[in-house]
């Protein structure tokens, strides 16, 4: 496996060793129990490569106690040649047990060394113990997980010494050693290849020169290969030819990586990297309803109208998911076939396919039907299926799928399609179905991948074999372009009188882009009456604002009229109030009590008709009143306020409980609302995480609103658990296990700190406790319960509704009644608000009353 960053220009490519380099059996060899120094030549007309384990063997874990005697030495059997050890696995106890690695001959060589502290297992007969290769991280120097003898040391050899405490071991290693030329052969990739895909597709084929092989002897004597990206590594045939065409190269940046190697090891010796860059020449696809016209009712202006306008593309650039089908195969076969079905209402892409291979190199064919819906009922008519794509694979192994990329099969919104996965050679797909077969189906809630049936088949769409289920995984990617639109209304706007097109631009993650339109026509209402006829009397009520602007609507009976805004409506607001002067119908928090004239016209024809308008306000103020914490009996008038201490509990609003696996950390927020001049008096933190919590692989990390910091808890050991403590700096500090196991108030232990850092600055905000795995060792722990216990002080008062402030916006009249002038609480008026408080007694134990 291979990752690729690219920042900026900058191409970093990382290598790991893979057995598709290897074709002979290896030698296996352990390291010495207290039993060395060992020393091993290689010896390749026996064997290419050896494997090197811990002192337990591959599969088992390594016995502890080890020492002095534990080395092993490791000499190439021509002189010149380099030992390169690759480790395909490593797994030691951090901080106590260390593989120490010496460029050359015996531990009295330079140390090839890590950036890993001293081993708390003092003392150690290595290095005193600085430079181990501890926990996870295996030993390197060239690559991740690869040391290899450097250029200075002329033995060629690579030395290695093992230290372990008493007690707890690990799974130990496996790596494969070999040896490699050195100082011989050089390779310079080929330049930069930038090439479209095209029209359709989201790849190319890439025709490019080999690497520069210097000097040329080196091109017969070694294997040359090839990987793009996380891809399989392929072999160029010797005599390497002019050009290689390497095929299927997805659009976007890709990694190709040359690797010269040793035929008979697999070992690396000289790599190159070279970019090539694939754009999309296609256009997304957008999709827009077509033309409407709407036919507006009497009086309406204008009409409401929803819409959908969709685009995607065929080349997604990022993985949204993937549905994964057990691998618990008892069948083989060339082929599989089975279902999928896009769940969602927006078009998704399926990238890759990880189907469960035997061991080899396979040449994988994938067919979807054009039209069908399923497999079924089409599994023999190869004209109904059309090929998504061929791929040579090298499979290690059916135990996991093996990736076959670059697809871009596209699922519209609910659609299913059948899939035909199959090799053209041998019975390589395993799947699951005896006697009467199984029947099974998965789903993220996205896509479903459905053996429910599947078949198996020979190839190619030859014998069926019913209710066989598919073994891997399926991924698939979002192929939803966001339409921008460019001109008209959006959906559900009010459409005016007219026609509007609407214009949507679909843009790609390439820049390529697609325009359409459609068009909506509005068209009025065709037979209005001339005669207007207005209400006697109409009563009218300013809204929360205080004002109102009538509108015809508010005015006119009967109809059909036209559109109402063609109408002008006017109101005379003084006496007689049917003869003028008209002003427009606009009305405020004056008019209210009052009755004015209103007259409605029809400015084409000049018709009007004459009423009568009452004005009223009849919304009650608006009074917002939220819940106030307050110290124990504290003063609860509203216009009261005083500074005081009070102690209270805040939760997470995060939902527990919170699973924390190999590495990750986990937040926890918790909210606090208090006054904003609340500052902490005293802090304690409650806990309770189950599972893995001493292990030494628990971090946790209290965080202020403010950024301040304080470590609670730092890879403690040595306890059963749970960790079930209230952290207290005025608590128990003799650290014993039950201490931090049975809900005891409980010091930081160890000095690693305390939460007395706290006391003085803010309270309000949200803290965060972080919750970090700190190493990979398969531990589990869940956080179960969290809570804030703060003493603060701060300026408390029951306060008014709204928010608002005394004596700046209310006036007091009484003991309890007070003023609240327009508009803070009703726009028409001032409020007269009065208060009177019903208790309930709390003991003071509680620290606060509510």
């Amino acid at each position: 496996m291979k990752s690729y960053l690219f920042p900026g220009s900058l191409l970093t490519v990382w290598i790991v060793w893979s057995s598709a380099y290897l074709a002979v059996a290896q030698t296996q060899v352990a390291m010495p129990l207290n039993t060395g120094p060992l020393s091993v030549t290689l010896d390749p007309a026996a064997s290419c490569s050896y494997i090197f384990t811990d002192n337990g063997g591959e599969g088992n874990v390594y016995s502890p106690s080890s020492g002095s005697g534990s080395v092993i030495t490791f000499l190439p059997s021509t002189p010149g040649n380099k030992i390169v050890v690759r480790f395909s696995a490593f797994y030691t106890e951090a901080g106590f047990d260390g593989l120490f690695v010496y460029d050359g001959p015996d531990t009295g060589a330079p140390q090839i060394s890590s950036a890993d502290g001293i081993l708390s297992g003092l003392p150690n007969p290595f290095s005193a113990g600085a430079g181990s290769w501890q926990g996870t991280v295996a030993p390197q120097n060239i690559a991740p997980s690869v040391v290899r003898a450097t250029a200075s040391n002329v033995s060629g050899a690579l030395t290695f010494a093992f230290d372990s405490d008493q007690t707890i071991n690990r799974s130990g290693w496996v790596a494969a050693v070999s040896e490699v030329p050195a100082g011989i052969c050089t390779m310079t990739a080929p330049a930069t290849i930038t090439a479209a895909a095209p029209n359709g597709f989201c790849s190319a084929d890439i025709k490019t020169v080999p690497p520069n092989i210097q000097p040329g002897a080196c091109s017969a004597a070694l294997d040359l290969w090839y990987q793009v990206n996380d891809g399989p590594a392929v072999k160029i045939p010797v005599p390497i030819p002019a050009f290689i065409t390497i095929p299927d190269v997805q659009v976007g940046v890709n990694a190709i990586s040359w690797q010269l190697a040793d035929p008979c090891s697999g070992g690396l010796v000289a790599t190159a990297s070279q970019l090539v860059v694939v754009t999309d020449t296609t256009p997304p696809v957008i999709d827009v309803p077509g033309d409407v016209i709407i036919n507006l009712d009497p009086g309406q202006c204008a009409a409401p109208h929803f819409y959908t306008v969709t685009a995607f593309d065929n080349c997604p650039s990022l993985p949204a998911g993937i549905v994964e089908h057990p691998v618990d195969f008892n069948n083989g076969a060339a082929g599989i076939m089975f279902d999928i079905q896009n769940l969602t209402a927006a078009p998704v892409v399926i990238t890759e396919f990880g189907p469960a291979l035997d061991a080899g190199t396979w040449q994988v064919e994938v067919f979807a039907t054009v039209a069908a819906a399923s497999w079924q009922g089409v599994e023999n008519n190869p004209a109904a299926w059309a090929l998504a794509g061929t791929r040579s694979v090298v499979s290690e192994g059916p135990d996991t799928g093996t990736p076959l990329t670059g697809f871009s099969i596209l699922l519209p919104p609910g659609a299913s399609k059948g899939i035909y996965l199959t090799s053209t050679t041998g019975a390589p797909v395993r799947n699951t179905g005896v006697g009467s077969g199984i029947q099974r189906e998965y789903t993220d809630g996205i896509l479903r991948v459905s053996s429910k049936p599947g078949a198996a088949k020979v190839y190619p769409f030859g014998d069926t074999y019913q209710s066989r289920a598919y073994n891997g995984y399926v991924r698939y990617s979002s192929a939803q372009v966001t339409p921008q639109q460019l001109a008209g209304l959006p959906s559900g706007a009010d459409f005016p009188v007219g026609t509007t097109l609407n214009v949507f631009q679909g843009t790609d993650n390439s820049g390529n882009t697609v325009t359409a339109s459609f068009s909506i026509t509005v068209l009025p209402y065709d037979k209005p009456t001339s005669s207007l006829i207005c209400a006697g009397t109409v009563n009218v009520s300013l809204d929360s604002t205080c004002t109102k602007q009538l509108n015809a609507d508010d005015i006119l009976l009967g109809g059909p009229y036209q559109c109402y805004d063609a109408y002008t409506v006017q109101v005379d607001k003084i006496p007689p109030f049917q003869d003028g002067p008209w002003v427009p119908a606009y009305l405020t928090s004056i008019d209210v009590g009052k009755s004015y004239g209103i007259r409605v016209t029809e400015p084409g024809t000049g018709n009007m008709c004459l009423g009568t308008v009452v004005v009223e306000d009849k919304l009650p103020p608006t009074l917002s009143v939220p819940d106030v914490d307050l110290p124990c009996n504290f003063e609860t008038a509203p216009a009261f306020s005083a500074p005081a201490s009070m102690v209270q509990e805040f939760v997470p609003v995060t939902a527990l409980p919170v699973s924390v696996h190999d590495f990750q950390t986990r937040e926890i927020n918790i909210p606090v609302t208090a006054p904003a001049d609340g500052l902490v008096e005293d802090l304690d933190l409650y806990v309770k995480i189950s599972g893995d919590v001493f292990e030494k692989n628990l971090e946790l990390t209290l965080e202020n609103p403010a950024g301040s910091q304080s470590v609670l808890w730092q890879q403690q050991t040595g306890c059963a658990g749970p960790l079930w403590v209230r952290f207290d700096d005025e608590g128990i500090g003799n650290q014993d296990c039950s201490d931090f196991t049975t809900n005891q108030r409980a010091k930081i232990p160890f000095n690693l700190g305390t939460l007395a850092g706290f006391d003085g600055m803010p309270l309000k905000g949200t803290w965060k406790l972080r919750v970090r795995d700190l190493n990979g060792f398969g531990d589990m722990a869940q956080v179960e319960e969290v809570r804030l216990i703060v003493r603060y002080r701060a300026t408390f008062s029951a306060g008014f509704p709204g928010k608002l402030k005394f004596p700046d916006q209310v006036t007091q009249v009484t003991q309890n009644s007070f003023v609240v002038p327009a508009p803070l609480l009703d726009g028409c008026s001032d409020v007269t608000l009065s208060h009177a408080d019903e208790l309930l007694s709390q003991p003071c134990s509680t620290g606060f009353l509510q």
